[in-house]
């Protein structure tokens, strides 16, 4: 799904079964309206909480980005997907990806396997970039999306 539209943007993820694979869309988009502002370069990062795993990134090459997503494992047991930008996202770049709003994007799908509690537990995985817009503004942190794992 590459809908930018406000109702399909979620920042939460409740009722997650422990040990279960769980599917992930990721939508970067450059929201602005206006047909002169782009973002000219930069990486998309998405931190995995730690006790996820089996982290793997769907489709790779994924839609909109340069080269294959990649993916690194930390000694504390979470992931970090790191995917780079084409030199042009926004509506005022020419022949971008488009998503179902009509807005250009860029999309990472992956899935992950929840950890297997046996008390709830609330993870929380960041989305940043890297980069800045064409007006010398700098792109930083996009999201903190809240999963819940419900015990049985």
């Amino acid at each position: 799904m590459d809908s930018t539209t406000p109702a399909h943007m979620k920042t939460s993820r409740s009722n997650i079964a422990p040990d279960s694979v769980e599917t992930f869309n990721i939508i970067f988009a450059e929201l602005e309206t206006g047909s002169s502002t782009y973002i000219n370069s930069g990486k998309l990062i998405i931190n995995v909480p730690r006790e996820w795993t089996e982290v793997t990134v769907l489709n790779n090459p994924t839609s909109g980005f340069v080269n294959p997503a990649i993916i690194t494992s930390f000694g504390d047991g979470s992931n970090q997907i790191v995917a780079t930008l084409p030199p042009c996202v926004g509506s005022a770049c020419m022949g971008g990806n488009s998503g179902s709003s009509g807005e250009p994007t860029n999309t990472i799908q992956f899935s992950a396997r929840s950890p297997n509690v046996t008390v709830d537990h609330m993870y929380v995985m960041y989305v940043l970039a890297t980069g800045e817009a064409n007006d010398d503004f700098t792109v930083g942190n996009l999201s903190e999306i809240v999963l819940q794992v419900n015990a049985p």
